[in-house]
C-alpha cells in the first residue's frame, strides 16, 4: 500500500466522511418529516413516539431499515470477510516453507557454506 492510500484519513477527508454520515441519515427521513410518506406520530400501541402510516397506509419503515440497517452490516460483513482473508493469507506466506517466495529465499545452514579462503578446496 502506498503512501497515497492514507490521504483518506487526513483531517479533511474525515470530516467530509462523517459529514456525508450525517447529511445521510438526515436525508433518509426528509420525506417523512415533511409528511410525504408516512409521518411521526405518537403510536398510542406501543406508547413511544414513531413513524406512522400516513393517509394512504405508505411507510418508509421497511425502506429504511433496508437502507439503514441492512445495507450498512451486509458493508461490514464484507469488509470484515476481506480484512479476515487478507490477515490469513499473511500468515500462511509468513509460515516456511508454504509460499514460492519463503521457499525461494530459505536460509543456508552455517555448516553448508564453504569458506573461500579455506585450505580444504586446494587439497
Amino acid at each position: 500500500m502506498g503512501l497515497g492510500a492514507f490521504r483518506m484519513y487526513d483531517g479533511y477527508y474525515i470530516g467530509l466522511m462523517i459529514a456525508l454520515i450525517w447529511v445521510g441519515a438526515f436525508a433518509a427521513i426528509v420525506p417523512t418529516l415533511f409528511g410525504a410518506w408516512g409521518r411521526f406520530e405518537l403510536d398510542r400501541g406501543i406508547g413511544s413516539c414513531t413513524i406512522v402510516k400516513d393517509s394512504r397506509r405508505h411507510s418508509p419503515k421497511t425502506i429504511l431499515f433496508l437502507v439503514a440497517f441492512v445495507m450498512p452490516c451486509c458493508a461490514i460483513i464484507i469488509c470484515y470477510a476481506r480484512i479476515f482473508c487478507i490477515v490469513h493469507q499473511a500468515t500462511i506466506n509468513s509460515r516456511p516453507g508454504t509460499s514460492s517466495s519463503a521457499k525461494s529465499t530459505r536460509a543456508i545452514p552455517a555448516n553448508e557454506i564453504s569458506d573461500p579462503n579455506s585450505s580444504e578446496q586446494g587439497q
